[in-house]
């Protein structure tokens, strides 16, 4: 192989590196972008919910068609054949979920863990979760 052919392979190889260099670095911006509009989708979707709830502590909201916390609360535990007497470590929290303002519930009893999605609006059990704990 004579010197020059040596210098052109050398040289095709430097070109494919940068093009590669620049295709990835194109990738890699395009990836940030989207993980900055996921996450600016969700700063949106918590400013929407923080304008609807007024006070967190007694959740009450500006849009009165919301069921409230304690109705949420007997939806789950119906569905779950228990009186509140019964659970422990209840936590209620509004949150947003597929499009829709639901009640996240999530309480133990004996050595069960229970989590439910109700509906804010319908009062409809969106999604319910029990495991052995």
């Amino acid at each position: 192989m004579g010197k020059g052919f040596k210098i052109a392979i050398i040289s095709l190889l430097v070109i494919i590196i940068v093009l590669l260099g620049v295709v990835i670095g194109v990738f890699i911006k395009d990836d940030q972008n989207q993980n900055n509009n996921v996450n600016n989708q969700q700063v949106t979707d918590t400013n929407d919910l923080d304008k609807q709830t007024t006070d967190e502590k007694t959740n009450d909201t500006t849009d009165n068609s919301y069921i409230t916390t304690e109705k949420a609360l007997n939806v789950a535990l119906d569905h779950a054949e228990l009186k509140q007497s019964e659970i422990h470590d209840l936590s209620i929290e509004l949150d947003y979920k597929n499009d829709k303002h639901v009640y996240e519930i999530d309480f133990n009893y004996k050595n069960y863990d229970y989590e439910y999605y109700v509906d804010a609006k319908t009062g409809e059990i969106m999604y319910s979760f029990k495991e052995l704990d």
